[in-house]
């Protein structure tokens, strides 16, 4: 069975951001990158 998971690197992210008209600090300072994952669930910082 393949593997659903994909990956790109941090050029192609950049690219990405830039297109959306931000920055790579800006991108990895969404609220989403400070969850942490209990259980099977996602949580807000403890």
């Amino acid at each position: 069975m393949k593997s659903k998971e994909a990956s790109c690197t941090l050029t192609t992210l950049g690219k990405v951001c830039y297109g959306l008209g931000i920055t790579l600090a800006e991108f990895f300072s969404h609220p989403y990158f400070k969850l942490k994952v209990v259980g099977k669930s996602l949580v807000g910082e403890i």
